[in-house]
């Protein structure tokens, strides 16, 4: 596939406000045992919050949850639920509107978009039919955008691909279709919530890697060239005067 410049874009925690993320929502709605799933959601942050490595911890907590939901349950249906709750979290002001409409600015500027989350595949698919279903984006925007997320084979609960760190970048190669080398000459613009965690390795490869604010990264050291922004802020600027950020002295 012929390669072409494109921006990254997480989603829980980056294109949703914090707090109201996908894979949570989705998991448990689906789950046959709801305080159970809570239970272990409560071990996962314990163990990540101890300075555990993420990844291991992350991955078998995805596999718990795929392990509780109902019977049944397969790709369509956690689409479908995906873009039901996205529906409603944009409803409720919860899914960043500045951000989408940076999206797609760019994407008149001939920048491809890439939806890129430790989710499931199907999740990020999900999102991207609510903000269709919602006038959000036209099908002209739809052509444009893809999405990369964890792999399941839904007949067995088992994961294939875990969407998270270095996993993030080799999905981006599988579904761009373009060499490691290629995704890093045309990759631009990446945005995430979890530099230290799922988004770190995009974060480390972007031209201009950014991390939406929140309270978690209040405390964080992070390197220079990773510029901490809210959404607000973005809008606000030109393309020029975001990229500038990365060689302006007086911006920190």
């Amino acid at each position: 596939m012929q390669a072409y410049p494109f921006d990254v874009y997480d989603i829980d925690g980056t294109l949703t406000v914090p707090g109201h993320d996908l894979w949570y929502l989705c998991t448990k709605t689906l789950a046959s045992d709801k305080d159970l799933f809570d239970r272990y959601v409560a071990e996962w942050k314990s163990e990540i919050k101890s300075g555990m490595d993420p990844f291991g911890p992350s991955l078998t907590m995805m596999a718990r949850g795929l392990k509780l939901l109902n019977d049944g349950v397969n790709s369509e249906r956690v689409t479908r639920e995906v873009q039901r709750i996205t529906s409603d979290l944009i409803d409720e002001g919860l899914v960043w509107r500045e951000a989408i409409d940076f999206l797609k600015g760019r994407i008149r500027c001939g920048i491809r978009a890439v939806f890129s989350t430790t989710n499931y595949y199907e999740g990020a698919v999900g999102f991207l039919h609510a903000l269709l279903l919602k006038g959000w984006i036209g099908e002209t925007e739809l052509e444009k955008i893809l999405v990369s997320g964890s792999r399941i084979d839904w007949s067995s609960g088992i994961v294939i691909h875990f969407n998270m760190g270095s996993n993030k970048v080799i999905g981006l190669v599988d579904v761009l279709g373009i060499s490691a080398a290629a995704l890093k000459a045309e990759i631009g613009f990446v945005f995430g919530d979890d530099p230290l965690g799922s988004d770190r390795n995009l974060l480390e490869i972007a031209s201009y890697p950014y991390v939406i604010r929140n309270e978690k990264h209040r405390y964080l050291d992070l390197p220079d060239r990773v510029k901490l922004v809210t959404w607000s802020e973005v809008e606000a600027m030109t393309v020029s005067e975001l990229a500038r950020l990365h060689t302006d002295p007086a911006y920190k």
